[in-house]
Parts: structure tokens; C-alpha cells; sequence
């Protein structure tokens, strides 16, 4: 029951993100309050009640709470970064789609612009509060394991540091502006690494 409703708030909060950050933007803070109110009390919930549980639900804890500390830093760093949203603006200038279509995809990326400082703290909120469960209801039996496969993760992360970097010499190249797309893959390396320390 406990995995479950971790699993909900981790995959089901972040399509809250956007209103969230959209209303605090506009000064409306009672929803987000509420929402976010219910989201860290059901975590810290989770949190205390998940370290009675049996190995394997409590590894299921673990997992999920790893992967949400991941998620949320990943969607942070995507949040606060706002140069690939300009570069996006270029692109969809530069091509000869209907004025309507043009207009609409404008409007909502101005609008992530906008409220991306906002929906950034609240994603590293999150993630602060999953790494909170994940070092909370870590064992040393799940340590172990949890050190064997980061250690798999970094090499894979290094891959796509690199290939983010070829990326961001494309995007210059084309468009004459550095889109920063390096900070993602090295965001998710500095969460491997907060997960690293957390279980040791």
C-alpha cells in the first residue's frame, strides 16, 4: 500500500508542476499550498511508516524514491534552464507552419519561461524530500546493491554528458546560441552521486 502510494505521488505530482508554478505565478496560493501541503505530508508518511516493512517492500521504497529524486532533478534543471526554450522559439519562427499552430506552441512555451523558477523549486523541493526517504529506509543489505548499479549509472551518465556536448556545439553552430543542454546529464550525475552518499 505504502509502494503504491509512493508510486502515485512520484509519477502523479509532476502534472501538477505546471498548474502549481502557473497560479503561485499569478499570486493564486491557495491550490498550491493545499496540494503541495498533501503531496509532503503523504511523502513524510511513507517515509516513517516504510522502515517496518518486509525487504522486499522496502526495497520497492528505495527504488521508487531513488527514481524520484532523479526525476524531479532532472525536471529542475529543465525548468530553471531556459536558453533550449529560446532555441525552441527560434526553431518554430524559422518554420512555415500555420500562424495559429505558431501562436499556440509560443504561448505555452512562454508560459514554462515564465513560471520556470517557480516550477524548478518546487521540483527540487521534491527531490529533497525523496532523497529524505530514500537515506531514511536505506539498509545496509540495499546500500550494497544500490552503490553496484549507481556505479553502472555513472558510465552510462558520462556517455550522455558527451553526447550532450556535441549537442550544445550543434545547437551554437545552427543557432548561434548555447543552449546549456550539458547542465541535464551532468544534474543526473550530481543526483547519482547525492544517492551514492545517501546509501553509503
Amino acid at each position: 500500500m505504502l509502494f503504491i502510494i509512493l508510486l502515485i505521488l512520484v509519477f502523479g505530482y509532476c502534472y501538477l508542476l505546471d498548474l502549481n508554478a502557473a497560479l503561485i505565478k499569478e499570486r493564486s496560493y491557495l491550490f498550491p499550498i493545499l496540494s503541495c501541503s498533501i503531496v509532503v505530508g503523504l511523502i513524510l508518511f511513507v517515509m516513517f511508516k516504510a522502515h517496518n516493512l518486509d525487504s522486499n517492500s522496502l526495497e520497492n521504497i528505495i527504488l521508487i524514491s531513488g527514481i524520484g529524486v532523479v526525476m524531479y532533478m532532472w525536471l529542475a534543471i529543465r525548468s530553471f534552464s531556459k536558453r533550449p526554450r529560446y532555441i525552441k522559439i527560434q526553431k518554430l519562427m524559422s518554420h512555415k507552419w500555420q500562424e495559429n499552430d505558431i501562436e499556440d506552441e509560443l504561448q505555452v512555451i512562454s508560459v514554462k519561461i515564465v513560471s520556470g523558477n517557480v516550477r524548478g523549486l518546487m521540483c527540487m523541493m521534491m527531490a529533497a524530500l525523496y532523497l529524505m526517504v530514500f537515506e531514511y529506509n536505506m539498509t545496509i543489505e540495499e546500500s550494497y546493491e544500490v552503490i553496484d548499479f549507481l556505479n553502472v549509472c555513472y558510465f552510462f551518465t558520462v556517455i550522455a554528458i558527451v553526447i550532450y556536448i556535441i549537442i550544445d556545439i550543434v545547437q551554437y553552430i545552427r543557432y548561434n546560441i548555447f543552449g546549456m543542454y550539458i547542465l541535464r546529464p551532468l544534474t543526473i550525475f550530481l543526483a547519482f552521486i547525492l544517492l551514492n552518499i545517501a546509501a553509503s
